[in-house]
This record gives structure tokens, C-alpha cells and sequence, in this order.
């Protein structure tokens, strides 16, 4: 039975798809956007929410800050949160000038 289990798991995933499975990591990541009202924070939720990847997003008004949690790329987070017209940047870090990308794990890893 073990093995028959292992032959189907090989041809439902090839090693291509093993590997875009092992990359993916599930980040935080924090943006700083502009909103001034409930619509504002609706639009961007909905936005991001609808991203592949994404598995939360919090939105607080009055410190304009956004944080998304799930396995995507923080790049394209923040593309997507400034395509819906608001001012958006990556959340500033007060120890450095660059913005860091959280690990759930603790670790941070930063990106410019």
C-alpha cells in the first residue's frame, strides 16, 4: 500500500512542483498606507486579500499600518497595495534605514 501511495504522490507532484512547495515560505509582511476612512480600508483589505498566497491581512487605521501574512512575495504585496491608489511603502524599521520582511520563526530577513 506504502508503495502505491508513493507512486501516486510522484505523478501528482512532479519534482517541479516539489520544489515551488519547499520554496515557499510564509512571511510577514508590514507596509505602511495611507487611508483615511473605513472605504480606504476596505479597498486595500479586498485588494490584498484576494492575492495568491496570502493567508491574513490586518488593517489599522490609525497607525496606516498593513500587515499581510502568508507565502508571497513582498514585492508584489506592496505593487498591489499602491495599485489601489493609496500612498503605500514598506513598514520603516526604527534599527535600520531598510525594511525587514518577518519569518514566523523569529528570524528576520531584510529587503530594500
Amino acid at each position: 500500500m506504502r508503495q502505491l501511495l508513493s507512486l501516486l504522490g510522484a505523478i501528482s507532484f512532479g519534482s517541479r512542483e516539489k520544489k515551488m512547495m519547499q520554496r515557499r515560505r510564509v512571511l510577514t509582511v508590514e507596509l505602511r498606507v495611507r487611508m483615511d476612512c473605513e472605504r480606504c480600508e476596505r479597498e486595500v483589505k479586498k485588494a490584498l486579500s484576494g492575492m495568491r498566497g496570502v493567508q491574513c491581512v490586518e488593517v489599522n487605521r490609525l497607525p496606516q499600518k498593513v500587515t499581510v501574512t502568508g507565502s508571497m512575495d513582498p514585492h508584489t504585496v506592496l505593487r498591489r497595495a499602491q495599485s489601489t491608489g493609496k500612498k503605500a511603502e514598506p513598514w520603516p524599521q526604527q534599527n535600520t534605514g531598510s525594511c525587514a520582511v518577518r519569518s514566523p520563526r523569529g528570524r528576520d530577513d531584510v529587503s530594500t
